[in-house]
């Protein structure tokens, strides 16, 4: 990065940067969330592309003027090592997640309230002379989002909780008291907060939403997976409350997205080319999250006893689809002048209010999952008949990590049995670690299901507290058919290494096939 000069206004932003990770102990802190997005519109302005990186080295730069000029800054021990700690947090953060993000940009991940919370949490551990501990530490505590997640509870009341990899740091887009994260979402999601806070009260009581409430709006980074019986759970995709986010009143706090949703919305505006219309999209792409928002957080519930045990999805779903209607009916009443007389026209053309955009998210959606469909079991296909190239060029379209891992394991399985019709067969016990290495990765990063729903839920997936909200796990399926392929493999192998008299591969493979079995066995999964 080439130096960047700073005028007195923007090096008093960098101070009090500075200042709060010299001092801080870590508290939330408005002013110093809405300082990073400052400084990342100020490097934006000065043609920086490199967000993130560029902040912390012109904030190590200041920091080195500040020391030899401020007497408050003599001792910048922790403000030294707090951005030494950030660096290296958001590049183990990485790895940690590498299975589940792979397919983004680290621009895209850590944007400039991101990069405050990142800040709020070193600080809170003591970032002078800290461990590979303390790293692992603060990535944890980043990582504080699971989304839906039924936890399975067996006879004894054993809980089987998530693994690590399975929780995710939501990249902020809206705090309250700082206003909205700099970059591509910040025009939308102005307008998505303004729409809430203007929106009826009946509306809001319907839907279970007080704005008021609303201290933080996220979007969690990871691929939707249209795969997973997560989404045949109703509006999951729009969003959910965090429900791990409550205030002392029972009220949860923080809301999240999907980022596919969230794209779906907005491609239709990056899409656009006329400026004029690009701006009458945004209003609509706006209104659109916010009526997504408003219908997912009818069926999460904006308190924890919002929903009895009496409520189903079946109950909710009419009052779901009142309410939203009646919010875009009432809408596009107060849309502005200038964009009002189309949206009318539109909507006694399409016979809905906001027909167009609403209409072209439905179908951004339904080619999303066609297309990860497809692609998946065409990557399957070819890693079967021993075209890995070909299954390659699939899996890297597709975002999903479980498409990615099983189209890789399907690969590796292939190839050992191609090894062993041509007799060699070290080389395709070789890749067997690594088929259980995948398969591992992939119920530790939750791509793969929870063996334990096996017994835990009966192989069922519960979309709702009801009884009658469950599905079958479809994936458990799966998952079996694929442990009997290495099973199979294994016991291909044992049989090629006796006929060709290698009987210490041979003793080899039963033992680690034996293991793989009795950790196969505690799940039930033969019953």
């Amino acid at each position: 990065m080439n130096k960047i000069e700073l005028n007195e206004s923007e090096q008093s932003l960098i101070y009090n940067i500075l200042g709060y990770l010299n001092f801080s102990s870590g508290s939330f802190d408005a002013q110093f969330a809405t300082a990073w997005n400052n400084l990342y519109e100020l490097l934006s302005a000065k043609g920086c592309t490199t967000l993130w990186s560029d902040s912390l080295s012109v904030l190590r730069s200041e920091l080195l003027r500040l020391e030899k000029l401020d007497r408050a800054f003599s001792d910048s021990t922790q403000a030294k090592s707090a951005l030494s700690v950030v660096e290296k947090a958001l590049t183990e953060y990485l790895g940690f997640h590498e299975d589940t993000l792979f397919s983004l940009e680290d621009s895209y991940l850590f944007n400039s309230l991101f990069m405050a919370r990142v800040c709020r949490v070193v600080v809170a551990n003591n970032p002078v002379n800290a461990s590979e501990a303390t790293i692992r530490r603060i990535i944890e505590q980043l990582s504080d989002f699971l989304g839906y997640r039924p936890i399975p509870i067996l006879e004894g009341g054993e809980k089987h909780e998530p693994n690590l990899h399975e929780w995710i740091a939501p990249l902020p887009l809206y705090y309250e008291g700082v206003g909205c994260a700099f970059g591509n979402y910040k025009n939308i999601i102005e307008i998505t907060i303004d729409i809430l806070y203007n929106t009826d009260a009946d509306i809001l009581r319907d839907a279970s939403f007080i704005p008021q409430n609303l201290k933080e709006l996220s979007v969690d980074p990871r691929a939707y997976d249209f795969d997973h019986p997560a989404n045949r759970r109703l509006n999951y995709s729009f969003g959910t409350w965090d429900d791990r986010c409550i205030d002392k009143d029972g009220y949860y706090r923080r809301f999240i997205v999907h980022r596919t949703t969230l794209d779906a919305i907005m491609s239709r505006v990056w899409n656009e080319k006329d400026s004029n219309l690009r701006k009458e999209y945004e209003y609509e792409a706006a209104s659109v999250l916010a009526g997504t928002i408003l219908m997912a957080s009818g069926i999460c519930g904006g308190h924890v006893q919002t929903h009895d045990s009496t409520v189903t999805l079946r109950t909710l779903a009419p009052t779901v689809a009142a309410y939203r209607d009646l919010f875009y009916e009432r809408l596009i009443q107060r849309a502005p002048a200038s964009l009002k007389p189309r949206l009318e026209e539109e909507a006694r053309q399409l016979f809905q209010p906001f027909a167009g955009v609403r209409q072209y998210l439905n179908r951004y959606l339904a080619q999303k999952r066609a297309d990860q469909l497809q692609r998946f079991s065409l990557a399957r296909t070819y890693a079967r008949m021993g075209y890995f190239e070909a299954s390659k060029r699939q899996t890297d379209v597709i975002e999903t990590t479980a498409s990615r891992l099983l189209s890789q394991i399907d690969c590796f399985i292939t190839r050992a049995h191609l090894y062993a019709d041509d007799g060699k067969i070290d080389e395709g016990a070789a890749c067997l670690p690594q088929i259980e290495s995948l398969l591992r990765r992939g119920l530790a990063c939750g791509a793969f299901p929870d063996p334990w729903f096996i017994l835990g839920f009966d192989a069922q997936f519960n979309l709702f507290p009801s009884v009658e909200d469950g599905v079958h796990d479809h994936r458990l399926d799966g998952l079996i058919d694929l442990l009997n392929d290495v099973f199979d493999l294994y016991s291909r192998l044992q049989k090629e290494a006796a006929a060709q008299g290698n009987s210490e591969l041979r003793l080899e493979l039963s033992d680690k096939m034996s293991g793989l079995s009795d950790w196969c066995d505690q799940f039930g999964s033969t019953e």
